[in-house]
C-alpha cells in the first residue's frame, strides 16, 4: 500500500508531493512505538470500495474521492497490520484524510469566503481605529492605502496548511478520548483568526512603515510570524486543557 501511495504522490504536482511527504513523516512519528501483527489482509471484495472512490476521483478530477479511497484503504491495512501504536488506528484516518489537498482543489469557493470575511473584519478593525476604510470584495482602501487580499497570499493554501497544523496539534495533545472531537470544530475558526490577523498585521505595517517594506521581506516573514504566534497560542491553550482534563479524558 505504501508503494502504491508513493507512486500516486509522484504523479501529483510538486506542492502536493511535499505536502504528502511531510504528512507521511508525521503519521509515522505519531504512531511510534508500533507493535505489528500478521493478520491476513481483507479479501478482494473489501478493497472494491476504496478502488471505486479512487477511480471516481480520477475520472472527475476531484481530490476528495481519492482522499477518501486512500483513507479507507489505510484503515483496512492498518487494522490488519497494527496491533497497537501510540496513536490509535481508529483516529489515524482523520490525519490521513486532512493532509490530502482536497479543500484546495475541490472547494475554491471556500477560499473566497475565507479571504472575503478576513478582509471585512480587518477593514472593520481599522475603521474602529479611526482610519477611513473603503472595501470592495477582498480589496481594501485603508487611509488611502490599497490592500488586495489575493488568493496567492491568503487563500486556500494557507487554509489547508492551518487546518492540517491544527489537526496535528489536536492529535498530539489528545490522541485518545472524546476531547479531540469536541475541539475539532474549533480548528477552522482558529485558521480563520490566524489568517485575519495576518491581513491586519500586514496592513498595519504598510500604514506605518510603507508599502515597499510591507510587500518585501515582512510580507513573507511577518505573515509567518503572525501565524506562528497563533499556533503558539493554540499550543498554550491545548497544554492548559490537557493539564486540566487529561489527554485521554472520556
Amino acid at each position: 500500500m505504501l508503494a502504491a501511495l508513493g507512486v500516486w504522490i509522484c504523479l501529483q504536482g510538486e506542492e502536493d508531493f511535499f505536502s504528502l511527504a511531510l504528512a507521511a513523516a508525521f503519521l509515522l512519528f505519531m504512531h511510534l512505538p508500533v507493535r505489528w501483527k500478521s493478520t491476513p489482509l481483507p479479501g478482494l471484495a473489501a478493497w472494491m470500495g476504496p478502488a471505486a472512490l479512487f477511480v471516481a476521483g480520477n475520472l472527475t478530477g476531484f481530490i476528495l474521492p481519492q482522499a477518501l479511497g486512500w483513507t479507507w484503504a489505510f484503515l483496512l491495512w492498518a487494522r490488519s497490520s497494527v496491533a497497537s501504536s501510540a496513536l490509535p488506528v481508529s483516529r489515524s484516518w482523520i490525519a490521513f484524510l486532512f493532509v490530502f489537498p482536497w479543500i484546495t482543489h475541490d472547494f475554491p469557493g471556500v477560499g473566497w469566503w475565507f479571504r472575503l470575511s478576513g478582509a471585512a473584519v480587518s477593514g472593520s478593525v481599522f475603521h474602529l481605529l479611526g482610519f477611513p476604510v473603503i472595501r470592495e470584495g477582498t480589496r481594501l482602501l485603508v487611509g488611502g492605502l490599497p490592500v488586495n487580499v489575493e488568493a496567492a497570499c491568503a487563500g486556500m493554501g494557507l487554509l489547508q496548511g492551518l487546518l492540517v497544523a491544527g489537526v496535528v496539534l489536536l492529535l498530539f495533545y489528545f490522541p485518545t478520548g472524546r476531547t479531540f472531537y469536541v475541539l475539532l470544530p474549533a480548528i477552522p475558526l482558529l485558521a480563520w483568526v490566524a489568517n485575519t490577523a495576518r491581513i491586519a498585521g500586514i496592513t498595519a505595517v504598510a500604514l506605518s512603515e510603507g508599502v515597499e517594506f510591507s510587500q518585501g521581506i515582512f510580507h513573507t516573514w511577518g505573515g509567518l510570524a503572525v501565524i506562528a504566534l497563533m499556533l503558539g497560542l493554540t499550543i498554550a491553550l491545548l497544554t492548559f486543557l490537557r493539564a486540566r482534563i487529561g489527554s485521554s479524558s472520556p
